[in-house]
């Protein structure tokens, strides 16, 4: 008899209309399968030459979402949050009335909108002097550049 290929000669089966028919699959085959798909291929040796550089396996990504700008922005606005709630709740259990004089003005006013209101004037004068020092940093860095540049065109001549 002829070669046998998938159980039948040469592979092909006819129907009765004489179209071949694709081979059917049977046990063995499906096992033999499955023993070449787990089989372990071993890793080539990795060489050193220029010639030939070794990429590394890109990383594999996790199903994490990306971060987003709107993502980090409410990040940043939740302890803003959290900090109105509790100065809020702070005014709310301090509504006792204080003298207050500042300078020629004086008033009564409630103990914790009087506290609140020098800790906002506090954190505007903080605010002005840590703008002030920006400023001046930022013409320091402007002008060593200048001078980086003018020493730049030197060199070139």
């Amino acid at each position: 008899m002829g070669a046998q290929i998938f159980g039948s000669p040469l592979g092909q089966m006819t129907s009765g209309l004489g179209v071949p028919e694709p081979p059917q699959e049977t046990d063995t085959h499906v096992a033999q399968e499955a023993a070449l798909a787990s089989a372990t291929i071993p890793a080539p040796a990795e060489t050193t030459s220029p010639a030939s550089p070794v990429k590394p396996a890109p990383a594999q990504t996790s199903s994490r979402i990306p971060a987003t700008r709107a993502g980090r922005a409410w990040i940043r606005v939740f302890p803003a949050l959290v900090l109105m709630a509790v100065t809020l709740t702070f005014v709310l259990q301090n509504l006792e009335t204080a003298k207050v004089r500042f300078v020629t003005f004086s008033g009564r006013l409630p103990l914790g909108v009087a506290l609140l209101v020098a800790a906002g004037l506090g954190a505007v004068v903080m605010l002005t002097l840590g703008s002030v020092r920006i400023v001046q940093l930022r013409r320091l860095v402007h002008r060593s550049n200048r001078v980086a540049r003018g020493n730049a065109h030197d060199d070139r001549s």
